[in-house]
């Protein structure tokens, strides 16, 4: 236990000091203290980590580790993530001796309910994230009173001011790299030879569910562009077509859904080996569509050497 963590903040029996107090204090706290802090206010049954085992994710998963790895690390298995994603879990869970995994599914009721097609993401993909994100990790972190994020400011957007501690309803919210530099992380994961994930070296610099993920050279930019005969506009970040936000916030940043996209699965049906159940959906969605309108690159560009996620 740091010293920092020791001395400003005495055990405390039920009691979460206030967000704007271990603010100022942990404000140029490096990240081991900063969970160090959470773990001795919290406590370990009180306190978990968020992580995608995304692009960036081993960096803080390392760091944690070397504090504590007991501490739950709670997993989004959405149904719709890469199967590189999946794989890369269960490596660094290995390598970094993660104790408490807990991978956390949408209820399958939900799903029967609001997705029995799979296609919920091409028509309402707000409606997708709540039911495949934001419900799951509302019901994964209701036992908890504090948990542990990795967004960074120098992501930008409404990140770019994020507090080092915050409240979040009930409980404390702690972003131990909120203000490390990205090469930081780089040397975090040079220092102790953390392996990338498979997807990185594709040119993925942000990996999330499949139908949301894009590579880097693809030719969709911040401003795709407009159609004139449907009127909508779909602006997206450079990277990921969906905004992490929209689990933090419940709610969607940065971008206006289209009505209809088929392009998107005839695309994806024509740039890579899917499976039956991807040709069907984009003729499903061919027949249906009564609307020209269509991006043809979103959200991705799909390399034929992904392994596709399966309807699960």
């Amino acid at each position: 236990m740091s010293t920092l963590a020791q001395q400003v903040f005495p055990e405390q029996a039920g009691h979460l000091p206030p967000a704007a107090e271990l603010d100022r204090v942990l404000h140029n706290a490096s990240p081991a203290e900063v969970i160090e802090s959470a773990l001795r206010i919290v406590g370990r049954e009180h306190l978990a980590l968020v992580s995608s085992f995304g692009t960036e994710s081993a960096a803080l998963l390392k760091v944690m580790a070397d504090v504590d790895p007991a501490i739950p690390v709670i997993f989004l298995d959405t149904g719709w993530l890469f199967e590189e994603t999946l794989a890369y879990r269960d490596t660094l869970v290995a390598k970094l001796g993660l104790r408490d995994v807990r991978s956390i599914k949408p209820l399958q009721e939900t799903l029967s309910s609001e997705d029995p097609q799979r296609e919920l993401w091409f028509s309402d993909p707000d409606a997708c994230c709540r039911i495949r994100k934001v419900e799951p990790l509302k019901r994964a972190l209701a036992p908890f009173r504090g948990w542990i994020n990795g967004r960074k400011r120098f992501q930008g957007g409404l990140r770019a001011d994020i507090p080092v501690v915050e409240d979040d309803g009930a409980r404390l919210k702690f972003n131990p790299f909120a203000n490390v530099s990205r090469e930081a992380i780089e040397a975090i994961y040079t220092g102790a030879r953390l392996p990338p994930h498979p997807l990185a070296a594709m040119g993925y610099l942000s990996v999330g569910c499949m139908p949301c993920t894009r590579d880097q050279t693809s030719d969709v930019q911040l401003h795709i562009g407009e159609s004139r005969d449907s009127g909508f506009t779909l602006r997206v970040p450079r990277n990921d077509v969906r905004n992490w936000s929209s689990v933090h916030h419940s709610a969607t940043v940065g971008m206006q859904q289209p009505t209809s996209c088929l392009g998107n699965l005839e695309s994806c049906a024509r740039r890579s080996r899917l499976s039956g159940y991807w040709r069907s959906a984009a003729a499903r969605r061919r027949r249906r569509s009564s609307s020209p309108a269509c991006i043809s690159a979103w959200p991705m560009a799909a390399p034929n050497s992904i392994r596709w996620p399966r309807p699960r």
